[in-house]
């Protein structure tokens, strides 16, 4: 049983996952969780049970999928004639490697050392992009990812009348504008990687 409130989420995961200088920011979460083993290996494989976890302005330093996401938009301003599509994917391919975001929240139920998510949401403002991530799917404790993730452009991001103009039919209750189609997203927290090939 854990409760945090303003814990380095740099230092935690040093600590207890071996993931130096990844994720930084201060980290809120309330989690039950119970395993049995042996050895720290042992245990992160029989662990079970479920939490939530949030960090308010913080920073991704390894989330370096921003080129295969600018690919995606260059892809759909091409087939769709769309120059606003493509000057996106270039904003995109643009981004640095690391990922600065507003907020990032996420509840988890754990199984035997791997976590079905409910839905995962990161917020990036940067460079008035304002967009939402959305993700599910699962996680290990091996920092292996398996989801599907969407992108909400916010009602004051710089393109959201681009969006609006294109992708009317999916404005959500918050007035965001969710782009259709989802992104898989798989390999690692340390080296995250897009499925350009299943999108296609």
């Amino acid at each position: 049983e854990s409760k945090l409130v303003n814990v380095d989420s740099n230092q935690l995961l040093t600590a207890s996952a071996s993931a130096k200088d990844v994720v930084y920011g201060m980290l809120f979460a309330d989690a039950s969780i119970a395993g049995q083993g042996f050895s720290p290996e042992q245990i992160a494989q029989n662990l079970s049970g479920k939490g939530a976890v949030k960090i308010e302005s913080g920073k991704f330093a390894s989330f370096d999928i921003w080129q295969n996401i600018g690919q995606i938009f260059d892809l759909l301003g091409s087939v769709g004639q769309s120059d606003e599509l493509r000057q996106i994917g270039a904003d995109f391919s643009r981004f640095p490697n690391e990922t600065n975001f507003s907020r990032f929240e996420a509840a988890f139920d754990l199984k035997n050392g791997k976590g079905g998510t409910s839905e995962i949401t990161l917020a990036i403002p940067e460079q008035d992009m304002n967009i939402a991530l959305l993700m599910n799917g699962t996680f290990g404790l091996d920092m292996s990812l398996d989801f599907l993730g969407k992108i909400r452009f916010m009602p004051e991001s710089k393109y959201y009348q681009d969006m609006k103009k294109t992708f009317s039919d999916f404005e959500q209750a918050d007035g965001s504008i969710e782009l259709p189609f989802p992104i898989p997203i798989g390999g690692t927290l340390m080296k995250p990687t897009v499925n350009l090939k299943s999108i296609e």
